[in-house]
């Protein structure tokens, strides 16, 4: 067996790893376990806006069908389902990209750790935000951007490969709206530094950028509420505001800005590291996506996903380079730029380890899987961690077209009292149409009044909420139940 190939090995060993690990340890993330029940609540046959209410464009829904129909058709968990696809996903982007990543100078020895590195990269490093729409976006788009260097490095032309990289990449940048402005920088830095070579990567880059203007024209015809109902609302109370006290903490607590520093440096010193348009366009992605990072204003680690994982790929390529052209000092300050991620491994994969197991020994879970699963049930709060996944885990049938209540924070300090009429009613047709054999509403509310008080100004949800009564009081949660209903189990100590 040569070296090559035991490093080969080694590197889907590790992807298969990281497969058990999250089947039998993690915990979906609240996005993920969302888009997981809308995706099966599409299937059966609800409409996306009129019955889930998802802020994010539609693709990401319609790709987690995927998922819902993986485990109907197997018998198989979500959960289960989840993690195999996107390692699935994982494995592809290491098997169309790991050849490109070699160094022409280094050893046997040296490629393999390097595409060691490189499917740690993919499949260990994003932690919890795996399956995350950025971590998406780094798995469908990465084979095109080492594709595209090397056509700007002379190498071939593409062919086929060029069509099938360019339209998973095309997938991956029109997750978010965002990827495509950083998409149309890229292109323009890929022509300016690629000269008549940069063009021939603009065509590809067009072809992804025409890709996104006929996606989102089949959106205005098959999901038209979504530009005139949502879309205005992701704007006016999602985007809006800065949290910039969030971005300087994750910017301080990962090493991103310690390794731009380091990269700056290492180009500033004008070693030819940067000779190839390889490591040229992963620094370009890298620096693009921290700038993305930091406009969207929100500071929510999971953003900061393709700036890191690029990034590293490249210290990771340039620390290989430096050491096989005799730099050795050079290269350990690559090595070094990386050194915090290494750190990172043993505490990454220990953190996941009590996630799937703490989560089943919380009250609400145990409440709800063992009285209402398969049931209609709902959690009124504004904390989207406290709705999902625990619905999905719990089996519930959710009922209300929103994930959480988070809306209504951001609309009771715009003052907006027509919006607010609308999330109202919309809940109160939620629950006559889905009849919820218990509400657990949170005692904390928004600000200092209640859920109840906010919601019952509205004459249709206060009709719609006079169906309940209070059944039990804890401590964190007021459980409510319909009149006419079954007899109610014993409250639970939440």
């Amino acid at each position: 067996m040569t070296t090559s190939l035991r490093f080969h090995l080694l590197a889907l060993a590790l992807i298969a790893a990281s497969l058990a690990a999250r089947i039998n340890l993690a915990l979906l993330s609240d996005d993920s376990a969302w888009l997981i029940y809308g995706a099966k609540r599409l299937l059966a046959g609800d409409i996306l806006v009129r019955d889930i209410f998802e802020i994010n464009p539609p693709l990401i829904i319609y790709l987690h069908m995927g998922v819902a129909l993986l485990a109907e058709g197997l018998g198989i968990s979500h959960h289960t389902a989840f993690y195999t696809l996107v390692s699935a996903l994982v494995l592809a982007c290491y098997l169309l990209s790991h050849r490109r990543l070699e160094v022409e100078a280094a050893s046997p020895a040296g490629n393999g750790l390097l595409k060691v590195f490189f499917a740690y990269l993919i499949a260990v490093q994003p932690g919890a935000d795996f399956g995350q729409r950025e971590h998406l976006l780094v798995l469908l788009a990465t084979p095109f951007l080492l594709l595209s260097a090397d056509k700007l490095d002379g190498g071939e032309a593409g062919g086929w490969r060029t069509m099938l990289f360019s339209l998973l990449a095309a997938a991956g940048f029109a997750l978010k709206p965002h990827f495509l402005l950083a998409l149309a920088l890229l292109l323009a830095f890929a022509v300016l530094a690629g000269g008549r070579r940069g063009l021939a990567m603009g065509k590809d880059c067009l072809a992804i950028l025409a890709f996104a203007a006929a996606y989102g024209a089949l959106v205005a015809v098959f999901h038209p509420q979504y530009f005139s109902v949502v879309l205005p609302w992701a704007l006016k109370y999602h985007a809006a505001g800065a949290d910039f006290e969030r971005i300087a903490t994750v910017l301080a607590l990962s090493p991103a800005l310690l390794a731009g520093l380091a990269l700056a440096l290492i180009r500033w010193k004008a070693f030819d590291g940067f000779a190839r348009m390889r490591e040229r366009l992963l620094f370009a992605a890298s620096m693009l996506f921290l700038l993305v990072f930091a406009a969207q204003g929100k500071g929510v680690p999971y953003q900061i996903v393709p700036a890191m994982s690029w990034g590293y790929l490249l210290f990771g390529l340039l620390a290989v380079r430096l050491f096989f052209a005799g730099h050795a000092a050079k290269a350990a300050l690559a090595a070094m730029a990386a050194a915090p991620l290494i750190a990172m491994w043993p505490i990454g994969l220990l953190s996941a380890w009590p996630s799937l197991a703490a989560f089943w020994n919380t009250e609400p879970a145990a409440f709800l899987a063992d009285n209402f699963s398969g049931k209609p049930a709902l959690i009124m709060t504004t904390k989207w961690s406290a709705t999902f996944p625990l619905a999905l885990y719990a089996g519930v049938l959710w009922s209300s077209r929103y994930p959480s209540l988070w809306l209504l924070g951001p609309i009771l300090e715009a003052g907006d009292d027509e919006d607010l009429a609308v999330v109202a009613g919309a809940l109160a047709e939620d629950l006559g149409r889905h009849r919820p054999a218990a509400v657990l509403v949170d005692r904390e509310g928004v600000g200092n009044e209640a859920l109840l008080d906010i919601l019952g100004r509205d004459p249709r949800f206060a009709a719609a909420w006079s169906a309940y009564g209070n059944v039990c009081r804890g401590e964190r949660y007021l459980i409510f139940a319909r009149q006419d209903g079954a007899p109610f189990p014993p409250c639970p100590d939440i």
